[in-house]
């Protein structure tokens, strides 16, 4: 079987979609991927997860714009609310352990 190396584009039949990089057939290096439902991740990936700086989109509008390790918010980032209501926090295994701005207006 031949490696997928360098940019390409892949769809499944489930309506997701993957525009990026690949190394050894795997989605590695920065990569845009969307959704049918509308979800949308445009970031860095490595072994096939989403690692390293990415933003994620909801389809209602909310964002997480921060870090990621093994496909899970990790480490400093920052949530959008519907509202466009900005607060920087602190994820671990993609679980808010903390807010850092005192004026966060984000439950």
């Amino acid at each position: 079987m031949n490696e997928i190396d360098g940019f390409g584009i892949y769809k499944w039949i489930d309506g997701r979609k993957y525009e990026g990089n690949w190394k050894d057939s795997k989605m590695e290096g920065k990569g845009k991927m969307t959704w049918a439902d509308g979800r949308i991740y445009d970031g860095f990936y490595k072994n096939e997860k989403r690692h390293g700086y990415g933003e994620y989109t909801w389809p209602d509008g909310r964002k997480y714009l921060g870090n990621w390790t093994g496909n899970k918010q990790h480490g400093e980032g920052i949530y959008v609310d519907i509202k466009g209501g900005m607060s920087k926090g602190v994820w671990v295994e993609g679980k808010r352990v903390k807010w850092i701005d005192n004026d966060s207006n984000v439950q």
